[in-house]
């Protein structure tokens, strides 16, 4: 019998610590598939002589999986991203010289921002508040210029294609703050609050959250992706800010990422086929005018979902408040006293 129950204890005691060792795998195979996904992206979106994307997913999606995880994961995530890196990057035909100095650069820059983000806000960053998207606007831009520093002197030391030193930091910088600014978001929104989002969507906004996103992605293609001569796209070229407009005033944060993502995207693949008003751009090698117009949507976009994130909060607040409180309160109309509202013990 006392044999029995120790055998119990530790098939208990096994089965916690299964959890335990289980989670950091899965978030590591997770960060390893992500990363070189993202790694794959990036180089389809290299345009020659430089050897930068126009958007260079990896850093962002390695820094979305830092601010996701305990810090004492942090190590296993990186560790994963390793071999992502190598699969992705050698395959792409790149010096391995060029590859190993590529990874310390970008995980740097995702430790940089992911430091900065933990400092300042803890693990309880949702880019719901006004104060949350400011501190992430301020790691999305900080975390690309410091590291650009490193990553153009690798460039340079190893002599991988020909490009000028600030030509390299520059087109990195902007680079990697499109993509921070693109899939850093969607990480934060849809990995702490994205079930209860869908759960409500699905509740009460179906129909509108549909009409919303094929609405979206009908004048993304239209603005950017139907019209082969730029002349005649410019003129629509904030054709989705008022789908974008609506995802923030009415689904918060998380569509709102979702849909800058989709907008981001079709931009990118207009102008690398030949199409929408980046074309001229796109001919000339030259991805700052893309990145300039994405980079300064994305961050307006950013604040108005936040300052309706909060306004939502605090009158959903005041009306619990109003609603359960054990005294009588009504809302009275000033002019003639007529009442407006009343909570269960006034009416």
């Amino acid at each position: 019998m006392r044999e029995s129950g120790r055998a119990l204890l530790a098939e208990g005691a096994l089965l916690g610590v299964r959890p335990r060792i289980q989670r950091p795998l899965v978030a590591a195979l997770v960060a390893g598939a992500v990363y070189y996904i993202g790694a794959k992206i990036g180089l389809a979106l290299t345009f020659d002589p430089f050897p930068l994307s126009v958007l260079w997913p990896p850093n962002a999606l390695l820094l979305g999986c830092l601010l996701l995880a305990p810090t004492r994961w942090w190590w296993l995530l990186i560790a994963a991203a390793f071999p992502a890196h190598l699969l992705a990057e050698l395959q792409g035909g790149v010096p391995l010289a060029m590859v190993l100095c590529w990874f310390v650069s970008n995980v740097v820059e995702a430790l940089i921002g992911a430091l900065l983000l933990r400092r300042s806000a803890g693990r309880a960053l949702t880019l719901g508040t006004v104060r949350h998207v400011v501190m992430f606007c301020v790691a999305a831009v900080l975390a690309p210029l410091l590291s650009s520093f490193l990553d153009a002197a690798f460039v340079r030391f190893i002599g991988w294609r020909d490009a000028g030193y600030w030509s390299l930091w520059n087109a990195r910088v902007f680079s990697n703050m499109l993509a921070t600014l693109t899939f850093v978001p969607i990480a934060l929104t849809w990995g702490t609050a994205g079930s209860a989002q869908l759960r409500r969507i699905v509740e009460g906004n179906l129909l509108e959250a549909a009409t919303l996103l094929v609405g979206l992605l009908g004048v993304s293609f239209a603005a950017f992706d139907a019209v082969a001569d730029p002349s005649s796209s410019t003129s629509l070229l904030y054709l989705p800010i008022p789908f974008l407009l609506w995802a923030a005033l009415r689904f918060g944060p998380q569509m709102t990422s979702a849909g800058f993502a989709v907008v981001v995207f079709s931009v990118i693949w207009g102008a690398g086929h030949g199409r929408g008003p980046f074309l001229q751009a796109a001919s000339r090698d030259d991805a700052f005018p893309i990145q300039l117009f994405l980079i300064s949507i994305a961050v307006p976009m950013l604040l108005l979902a936040a300052v309706i994130e909060e306004r939502r909060r605090v009158n959903d607040l005041f009306s619990t408040a109003f609603r359960s409180s054990p005294d009588a309160i009504a809302i009275s109309r000033r002019s003639d006293g007529h009442v407006l509202e009343a909570n269960d013990c006034g009416s």
